[in-house]
């Protein structure tokens, strides 16, 4: 009888500590998660920012920013 209950509180605490081991796993994985998570948020922001900026500019203003051979020469 005492045999059976020292065998169930070891069980009992092994089942513990294995449960600890999962929430902390679990609790990692959720922070480590927020952090990818956050990081591809501001980079998706930075981008969708810089676009943004890109295209108030007048298609023709972009295009002459780029060249810069459009400079009206002198006729002789």
């Amino acid at each position: 009888m005492e045999s059976t209950t020292v065998e169930t509180k070891l069980l009992l605490e092994e089942s513990t500590k294995t449960q600890k081991k999962i929430h902390k796993a679990e609790v990692d994985y959720a922070e480590t998660n927020k952090y990818w998570e956050d990081l591809i948020k501001k980079e998706t922001q930075k981008r969708t920012k810089s676009r943004r900026v890109q295209s108030r500019k007048s298609p023709m203003k972009r295009l002459n920013n780029k060249t810069h051979d459009n400079k009206p020469t002198k006729k002789k």
